[in-house]
């Protein structure tokens, strides 16, 4: 599978070690079930392990956005002392010179693509884990992204996340393997976000069954392919995730995530864009 190839050069920048021999592959049986449900699924996530030079290695893999992910199966660590404050490990500062670090050797190894990412992270997260009364940062993740006129390629992305205590790289995500050109100037009308946030809101809340009370939404301005097109002219949208609560304030029952995107030329008229679930 193709899918083994990439996921091979990913995991040589995971492990950090670049003389590893070929993956020790499961059965081809089971590969080939594996393949056969990815296709007939094309959003349903499939995972496969596999050995390099001794370490085990998980992957996954999302045929609708091209979207493998490479994870380490032994960088779980707990700091000696952790305290009740979420400690902070490394800090995300030095967590992101190693994820840059990363991103230059997937560069390298020709994983991204002629695609040139933007080495300013569009979005940067942490892990907090508590137990008792102890807590700590277990590993900081940042995504980054393409970028056109300064707006992000949300299309593709690289997502690396480095362990706090080890400031080692714990997992990476490379999805969308998207090129992009320029072929035009896009008519642009709403640019505040905080109004594009609330007009999502609003048309979510009109189309929602009785009982939501509140959404809750992230979102910024970029550029978004979706999933079921493989070449389109897409005009930079508000792109928006969000999930319903409904129930109680107190005790909220939460919906899945959903991702859309909102025409920045025609807001108030303009249907929302279902840009993970089309119809």
């Amino acid at each position: 599978l193709e899918v083994l190839a990439r996921a091979r050069l990913i995991a040589t920048v995971v492990l950090q070690d670049d003389q590893l021999p070929a993956a020790t592959l499961m059965p081809q049986s089971i590969l080939d079930d594996w393949q056969a449900r990815a296709e007939a699924e094309p959003f349903r996530e499939g995972a496969f392990r596999f050995e390099l030079d001794g370490r085990d290695v998980l992957a996954r893999y999302r045929p609708a956005t091209d979207r493998v992910t490479v994870s380490a199966m032994d960088t779980r660590v707990r700091p000696d002392h952790p305290t009740g404050y979420p400690d902070p490990g490394i800090g995300e500062p030095a967590a992101l010179t190693v994820a840059l670090d990363c991103m230059t050797q997937l560069e390298q190894l020709g994983v991204l693509g002629r695609e040139e990412f933007s080495t300013t992270p569009t979005v940067t997260s942490n892990n907090p884990v508590y137990f008792e009364d102890e807590a700590w940062i277990e590993r900081y993740s940042f995504m980054f992204n393409p970028t056109l006129d300064g707006l992000p390629l949300r299309s593709a992305e690289v997502v690396i996340s480095v362990n706090a205590w080890t400031g080692t790289c714990q997992r990476i995500t490379v999805g969308g393997q998207v090129r992009v050109e320029r072929i035009g100037d896009a008519e642009v009308k709403l640019l505040d976000q905080e109004i594009a946030a609330r007009i999502v809101e609003e048309k979510v809340l009109a189309a929602s069954l009785p009982g939501v009370q509140d959404v809750r939404i992230t979102g910024s301005v970029g550029y978004y392919l979706p999933v079921e097109q493989t070449v389109a002219i897409v005009p930079p949208r508000f792109l928006a995730s969000f999930a319903t609560a409904s129930g109680s304030l107190e005790e909220p029952t939460m919906s899945r995530r959903f991702y859309v995107g909102l025409s920045l030329d025609d807001p108030d008229h303009e249907p929302l864009v279902d840009l993970l679930h089309p119809l």
